[in-house]
């Protein structure tokens, strides 16, 4: 009898000690914050426009991201090289020779600091938007993300042109 008491009373205290962590264990439960505004944009100014970080911020991450392209950004070869894999008129010639993607936007998270990172051309007619360097993509569709008017002109242009055409009526 005192083996089936033992059992109910450890059974009894994994019940209240699950009740218990399902409560928030006495009011110390932290209210989840909105993840931080994230925009793309061209220029420092434009990302001031937003209203969400003022022209200091935008440049700082900005000048930051920068320097994150001229270290991370795909490097090629060869001009060949890169446009087979950026598109044509996309690279750009590197101090040491060799090519990577131009640098087209910036997104801007408003963290605290705020950060940016480089964007490129997505590479993919059907992602009209922009890619980071690991192939993370940001589309004009996509409404988690601001996108100014500017930004969002320049993902169309660089649309594959060629891929552009084809489709249902496209020739």
């Amino acid at each position: 009898m005192r083996l089936a008491s033992s059992k109910m009373s450890r059974l009894s205290l994994v019940v209240a000690a699950l009740a218990l962590a399902g409560c928030g264990g006495g009011g110390s439960k932290k209210v989840a914050e909105a993840p931080p505004f994230q925009g793309i944009y061209t220029a420092s100014g434009d990302c001031a426009d937003s209203g969400k970080l003022t022209i200091d911020q935008c440049l700082e991450a900005m000048e930051k991201a920068v320097t994150d392209h001229e270290k991370t950004a795909p490097s090629y070869t060869s001009l060949k090289s890169c446009e087979a894999t950026e598109g044509r008129d996309r690279c750009e010639r590197t101090h040491v020779g060799n090519y990577r993607p131009v640098l087209l936007a910036f997104l801007v998270i408003a963290s605290k600091p705020p950060v940016a990172k480089p964007l490129y051309a997505s590479g993919d007619p059907k992602k009209i938007g922009f890619r980071t360097a690991t192939k993370d993509f940001y589309l004009t569709s996509d409404e988690a993300v601001t996108m100014s008017e500017h930004a969002h002109t320049l993902a169309e242009a660089n649309v594959d042109k060629k891929a552009k055409g084809k489709g249902a009526f496209g020739g």
